[in-house]
Formats: C-alpha cells, structure tokens, sequence
C-alpha cells in the first residue's frame, strides 16, 4: 500500500489480451474494500521481483493466479485493520474497511478515518510506522483446462 492509501499489485501474470490485469484489480478492490480506481496492477514477468508464472495458456490467470491476490488482499485487509484499531482505540473485530474508509461494523455509513490517514500514519508515524504489505503465492498441481465457446448460425437452402 502507498502513502496516499492507494495499492500496487504485483503479479508474475502476464496480460495478454485476456483482461487478466482487470479482474485482479476488481479482486482486489472489492476483497479490501477500496474503490478499483485506487488500485494499480503491475504486470512484472521478472523473478528478481515476482515469483514465476509458468505462463497465461487457456486465459488461466482468473482461476489460477486471481486465488494468490485475493489471499495477499485479505492479508492486507487485515494489516490495515489491525493498525486501524490501534489508531482508533478499537477492537478489530469491530472494523472494517468500506470505499477506502475504516468504519465500525454497526455503522458502516459514517467513516472514521480515510485509507489515505492511515496509510499516511502507517509510513511516517516514529512508533508503529512501517509501509503496509502483503505476499502470497499459489503451486498448481495441475494444468488448467481451456475454456471455449463457438456459435454458428446456419442457414440451408433445402430447394437444390
């Protein structure tokens, strides 16, 4: 997460047409809870940066690489909670996170705190500052099968 509550999303996934980029960044907004336009995907095909991905055969990443994002979302979700309640003087159990903002549970239409003051808190505060991340990764012990679809609409001329 940045500074300014906005996230960066890295993934070993290559996009090649497929919309691969879009359904994780949906993943993502909508697992921790921000608007999508507040989260970046960055398509990194180097293992000095992402883990490997063997390859984006049968428009695989949706079902394949999509379970690894949403595990590390959630892992943020709970960071940014976590700190959120240390910040607020709650308990966790009683927050979450709705459009960028934390909120109580039991009143989820009055915002306590953007996700850019916390992230702001989480970079620079002396005692708990620390930049807000998570990782996760996923080993298939398969290969995906390919998903098609063809139509046809025919027409015989019977009269020959």
């Amino acid at each position: 997460m940045n500074q300014d509550g906005t996230i960066n999303v890295q993934s070993g996934a290559t996009e090649i047409g497929q919309g691969a980029d879009t359904v994780f960044s949906q993943m993502v907004a909508e697992t921790v809870g921000v608007p999508v336009s507040d989260v970046r995907v960055i398509s990194t095909q180097d293992t000095d940066v992402t883990p490997f991905d063997p390859g984006a055969f049968a428009s695989r990443q949706s079902y394949v690489a999509a379970p690894a994002l949403r595990s590390a979302a959630l892992l943020l979700k709970e960071k940014i909670i976590a700190h959120a309640a240390v910040m607020l003087h709650q308990s966790a159990m009683n927050l979450t996170l709705i459009k960028g903002h934390i909120v109580l549970v039991e009143r989820p239409e009055e915002p306590l705190m953007s996700l850019k003051d916390l992230a702001m808190d989480a970079f620079y505060h002396p005692e708990r500052g620390g930049q807000l991340s998570a990782e996760s990764s996923i080993k298939t012990t398969t290969n995906p099968p390919a998903f098609g679809c063809t139509f046809v609409d025919l027409t015989v001329d019977i009269a020959l």
